[in-house]
């Protein structure tokens, strides 16, 4: 039930489908070059992991996996039905202390993306793609598939109280991009194709392996304060929303999920 209540970091969307990992050898760049080449993979980070898409993220996933637990276990729903609204308040409870994990951590995120790029990329590629990411049309593709993807395989890892796995990143992940390429223009769609046709859009399809590493590493990153924050939240909502009906039955909730509530 722990892991049920630390709502994982949100997992970001794939560039492109991912083929075979291939072997890229690139020369280390010239000390007068490695900040350039770092800023231009940064301004690429900064669009894959935008902050403007972290907070529909986190209420997607959260009510994905709120509506699984209710439909799923047997004791979450009977709760709800006796005590309508509950899933609502407690998902009301979690979602500010699921916003500040995610933000707090966002950077580093960031920065383990970035990194990947800088290690595989010349700084031609990494300007040519910082400036294609930033595009209208791969932006439209991006937020396109940022609002299709569902969560239902990392949900499923969630609920069943596993870590996420790359095949359940990869799985929602998959699922969202033919539904966001349909949103697209035929022009947005020429535009995204000849991208990832060109070498170094296939080189960057060709690290979407390491990339879903990263991704699944953060999607299971969680710590003790974290965890017992949202513990706590959803203790105190549990408690605030059945006194409403039964006070002593609220104490008696309370007191049980605090009690297995270790403070770190």
């Amino acid at each position: 039930m722990k892991r049920r209540f630390l709502l994982l970091l949100p997992v970001l969307l794939a560039l492109a489908p991912v083929p075979a990992l291939a072997e890229i050898a690139t020369m280390p760049p010239a000390a007068s070059e490695s900040g350039a080449l770092r800023a231009a993979c940064d301004e690429m980070a900064a669009v894959v992991i935008s902050p403007d898409r972290q907070e529909a993220q986190v209420d997607k996933l959260l009510a994905s996996m709120l509506a699984g637990m209710t439909a799923n276990d047997g004791s979450v729903g009977s709760l709800n039905a006796k005590y309508p609204g509950l899933k609502d308040t407690v998902g009301a409870a979690m979602r500010p202390v699921l916003l500040r994990h995610v933000f707090s951590v966002l950077p580093y995120y960031r920065s383990d993306i970035a990194a990947l790029y800088a290690s595989n990329l010349t700084l031609p590629e990494a300007r040519r793609a910082s400036a294609f990411y930033r595009s209208a049309a791969f932006l439209h593709f991006a937020n396109a598939a940022n609002k299709q993807i569902n969560y239902k395989a990392v949900t499923g890892d969630a609920l069943a109280d596993k870590d996420i796995s790359a095949a359940s990143v990869r799985a929602d992940i998959q699922q969202a991009g033919p539904k966001a390429a349909a949103e697209m223009s035929p022009a947005e769609k020429t535009e995204l194709m000849s991208f990832f046709g060109s070498p170094v859009g296939q080189k960057l399809m060709s690290l979407n392996p390491q990339k879903l590493l990263i991704d699944t590493k953060w999607a299971n990153y969680s710590t003790p304060e974290s965890e017992h924050e949202i513990q706590m939240a959803v203790a105190v909502a549990i408690r605030d929303h059945v006194a409403k009906k039964d006070p002593a039955m609220a104490e008696m909730m309370y007191a049980a999920i605090a009690k297995e509530t270790e403070k770190p």
